[in-house]
C-alpha cells in the first residue's frame, strides 16, 4: 500500500509592498470571478502559473497613474505595447464601462461601446487554442442568454451586438460589457506574439484610451487626471481669460473660455441682470457634468433633482409665477434660481458653444487627460 505524498506547506515573511501586490492581484481576481479569494490562494496561483506578464499587470497597478501615461507615451512615440499593458489599459476601460450613476451620469457613446465590440472581435480572432469557459465568460457578458445562445458560436453573437447597437443604440448598450470581455481575454488568453496583438488593438487606441482614462479618473475618485508627465494635479482657475475661442452670447448669458497648461479647458458662465453675477467652472468633469445636467435632467417636471458629483439641482413652484430652476455647487454651497426660459436659454447657450470647431479641439484634448465623461 503506497502512501498518498503529503502536501507541502511554504511560510514565508513577504514585506508590505509584496502584500499590497498581493492584495491587488487578490482583488483583480474577486472582481473578475465574482468570488471571494484569499491572499494565500492567489500566492499560490501566481507560483503555479508563473505568469511574469500577469505579475507585471499588478506592478503597474501599485502605481496607476504613472503607468497610464507610460503607456499612452509609448503609443505616441510608435512603441508596441506588452500584453501586461494591454491589460492594464482594458482593466481601466471595463471599470470606464461600468461607471454609471446619479453622480457619474454619462455614459461612454454608443460609438465607444461599438469600438469596444470590435477589439475584442479582432483580438478573439487571433487567440491561441482557448482556454477551458472563457466562451461561456465571454456569452455571459454579452448577455447570451437561453439555449440558442449557448450554442452559438462568440464570433456569431458579437456580430448579433454590432447590428443590434446601430439600430437600438445605448438601449442595447447598456446590455452588454465589451470591455470586461477584452479585459478577460488579455488576461486570460495567449497570442501568436506582441506585434500581432499590437497591430489588432492598435487601431482601436483612441476608444480603448478614452473608456480607460475615465475608468482611471473615476477609480480614483475623481482626483487623479491624467496628465502627459504623469503628474497628479488639477489646474484651477488662475490663469488669465485668454481670446483663443470667441465668447458666446444667448439670452443675457455670456460664456467665456480659457485654455491652460495641458488642456485645462476653464469657462466662465455670466450671468445676466439682475444678478450680475459670475460662476466659473473647471476642471473638465465639472464641465461635462454641467453639460449633462443641461441635457438630461428633466427640469420641467414639479420637485424634480438631480444629484451628482459637482451639483445638486432641484425644480421649486415659489411665489413668482411658473416653476424655477435651481442648481447648487456641491463643493462650496454657491446656488442660482433660473426661470424656465433662462434654463432653456442655457442649455442654447452651452449647444451653440460646443459646435465651434475651436471649443472641440480643446475638449478632445482634454479627453486625453479625463477620459469620456
Amino acid at each position: 500500500m503506497t502512501e498518498k505524498p503529503q502536501q507541502q506547506t511554504l511560510s514565508v515573511r513577504i514585506s508590505d509592498i509584496l502584500r499590497n501586490r498581493l492584495e491587488r492581484a487578490r482583488q483583480m481576481l474577486a472582481d473578475k470571478t465574482g468570488e471571494y479569494v484569499s491572499t494565500s490562494e492567489i500566492a499560490k496561483q501566481l507560483l503555479e502559473s508563473s505568469r511574469d506578464d500577469r505579475l507585471e499587470v499588478v506592478a503597474m497597478l501599485d502605481q496607476p497613474t504613472t503607468a497610464m501615461a507610460k503607456i499612452r507615451a509609448k503609443v505616441a512615440e510608435g512603441d508596441r505595447l506588452s500584453k501586461a499593458e494591454w491589460t492594464v489599459l482594458a482593466y481601466y476601460a471595463q471599470i470606464g464601462e461600468n461607471a454609471f450613476s446619479a453622480r457619474t451620469p454619462n455614459r461612454i457613446a454608443v460609438e465607444s461601446t461599438i469600438g469596444l465590440l470590435e477589439a475584442f472581435l479582432s483580438l478573439y480572432k487571433i487567440r491561441r487554442t482557448a482556454k477551458k469557459n472563457t466562451d461561456e465568460r465571454y456569452r455571459f457578458q454579452l448577455y447570451a442568454t437561453g439555449k440558442a445562445d449557448q450554442e452559438t458560436e462568440v464570433e456569431a453573437i458579437v456580430e448579433r451586438n454590432l447590428r443590434a447597437l446601430k439600430k437600438e443604440g445605448e438601449s442595447m448598450a447598456r446590455k452588454i460589457a465589451p470591455a470586461r470581455c477584452l479585459y478577460e481575454a488579455l488576461e486570460e488568453e495567449q497570442f501568436p506574439s506582441r506585434e500581432r496583438m499590437n497591430e489588432t488593438l492598435l487601431p482601436y487606441w483612441p476608444i480603448l484610451w478614452r473608456v480607460a482614462a475615465r475608468g482611471h479618473f473615476i477609480h480614483k475618485e475623481h482626483s487623479v487626471p491624467l496628465k502627459a508627465a504623469a503628474r497628479a494635479e488639477q489646474e484651477g482657475l488662475g490663469g488669465a481669460w485668454g481670446p483663443g475661442i470667441p465668447s458666446v452670447f444667448e439670452g443675457g448669458f455670456v460664456l467665456s473660455f480659457a485654455v491652460g497648461s495641458e488642456s485645462n479647458l476653464s469657462l466662465l458662465l455670466s450671468l445676466p441682470e439682475p444678478r450680475l453675477a459670475t460662476y466659473p467652472m473647471a476642471p473638465a468633469p465639472m464641465i461635462a457634468e454641467f453639460r449633462a445636467m443641461l441635457e438630461r435632467w428633466d427640469s420641467q417636471s414639479k420637485n424634480s433633482l438631480w444629484n451628482g458629483h459637482y451639483f445638486f439641482g432641484y425644480t421649486a413652484q415659489l411665489e413668482s409665477p411658473g416653476l424655477q430652476v435651481w442648481f447648487r455647487a456641491q463643493s462650496n454651497g454657491v446656488s442660482f434660481g433660473f426661470s424656465q426660459a433662462e434654463w432653456a436659454s442655457m442649455r442654447t447657450l452651452f449647444r451653440r458653444a460646443w459646435e465651434m470647431p475651436e471649443l472641440q479641439r480643446a475638449w478632445q484634448e482634454g479627453a486625453l487627460a479625463y477620459g469620456e465623461l
